[in-house]
């Protein structure tokens, strides 16, 4: 089994899939800064009310206040949402009031806040105080159709107490369990909300959201893994929270770092480079363009061995080449269209073989990809759904 490895790298999250000390997958993201509020739900005190503004000022915590609009004191049914009044008060200083913090100030502005309550997942959108099933206006009618029957037929007890927008997210996805695991989630979060801010003191944080990496290893299938490991005391505490203490590791050896134990500069640097070596002695040219993805196959130093023919040769030499390619849109997070020119080869069973174990080599992406052609120039086709920026623009300005 392999083993998850979380790295810590400037202001930078970078979350492997390794398996014998080899990366078979890599994403990277931004560090959850520190102070950040976005996204957090708080009971506040309204601190001073300007109609001439439209505003008032909440106190979130002891020496924190946020910016709140008052038409965003309104529920969906236009009612003013205050939990120590009734639903048609007006808004007054020392009101305990539930709120969202939406965006962080700029300069000398506050952050800014809202009482309209959304938890935010990869796939979808709960919306605390809403009602009803909603779709992003991007999706197509037959992924709408075809969510609206997976999700009949699997049930998720508590969907109707609350609303939901189904995010285009889903299109990449082969089936609907992940967002499904992610609504019941969520439902389990919004109940909390509700059942704790009725008793709950002020400046009491009901609802932290969730980094945007810790999405992203969830989303992971964690029994195929043996551990996750990371040397970061921060990363490991936000992430004991959610998974199980066996599966989960602190590395500690200070004398020895995880980043060398793993040779992660290595890897980050082979990942980004153009030429890519094959174990046969072949290599791959991997060039990105503003339109397209291309990848040279090349026999370079590979040669014949005894018994087999130059076509044997270069069949086997194009399979295992077919193998690197799909782990490297991995690591690379290269998206969109994908031109392979693999070594020409003479029989036609050769051909269709090659083609048959390279789209079985890229359906192990997390993410749709998938052999779409082979041109009359013996040029393979290939598209893969994006997600996230490329790795080279994920990393710009990181020291390897």
């Amino acid at each position: 089994m392999g083993k998850i490895i979380v790295i810590r790298k400037a202001d930078r999250i970078l979350v492997f899939t390794f398996s014998d000390y080899r990366p078979d997958a890599l994403q990277v993201f931004f560090s959850p800064g520190k102070g950040d509020l976005v996204g957090n739900v708080y009971v506040g005190r309204v601190d001073r009310v300007l109609p001439s503004m439209g505003a008032c000022f909440v106190a979130v915590q002891k020496d924190r206040k946020v910016y709140l609009p008052l038409p965003s004191c309104k529920d969906r049914s236009g009612n003013t949402v205050i939990w120590n009044g009734k639903p048609d008060d007006a808004l007054k200083a020392g009101d305990e009031i539930l709120v969202q913090i939406e965006r962080m100030g700029m300069g000398d502005k506050l952050p800014t806040a809202r009482t309209d309550i959304d938890l935010v997942g990869h796939y979808c959108i709960c919306r605390v105080n809403g009602k009803g099933m909603h779709f992003s206006k991007k999706l197509s009618s037959s992924v709408t159709a075809s969510f609206r029957e997976a999700l009949s037929a699997r049930g998720i007890p508590g969907r109707r107490d609350f609303g939901f927008t189904i995010r285009t997210n889903i299109e990449a996805l082969k089936d609907y369990e992940e967002v499904f695991c992610e609504m019941e989630e969520l439902i389990r979060n919004a109940v909390r909300i509700r059942e704790a801010s009725s008793h709950r003191s002020i400046y009491s944080c009901l609802y932290q959201d969730t980094p945007e990496y810790i999405s992203y290893i969830k989303g992971i299938p964690i029994s195929s893994y043996e551990e996750i490991v990371t040397e970061d005391p921060g990363i490991y505490e936000e992430l004991q929270c959610l998974f199980p203490a066996e599966r989960l590791r602190l590395y500690t050896d200070t004398s020895y770092p995880l980043e060398k134990l793993y040779s992660i500069s290595t890897h980050l640097k082979e990942a980004l480079s153009e030429k890519v070596w094959l174990k046969n002695g072949g290599y791959l040219i991997i060039q990105k363009t503003e339109a397209m993805t291309v990848i040279d196959v090349n026999s370079g130093k590979g040669s014949e061995k005894k018994g087999n023919s130059k076509e044997d040769m270069v069949f086997a030499m194009n399979c295992e080449a077919a193998s690197e390619i799909a782990r490297q849109l991995r690591l690379r997070n290269h998206s969109g269209i994908i031109v392979v020119d693999f070594i020409n080869m003479e029989e036609e069973p050769h051909k269709q073989q090659l083609l048959t174990c390279f789209d079985r080599f890229l359906k192990e992406d997390k993410l749709p990809c998938r052999v779409v052609d082979l041109t009359p120039l013996g040029i393979v086709e290939v598209t893969r759904k994006k997600f996230n920026k490329p790795l080279k623009e994920m990393l710009d300005n990181i020291e390897l």
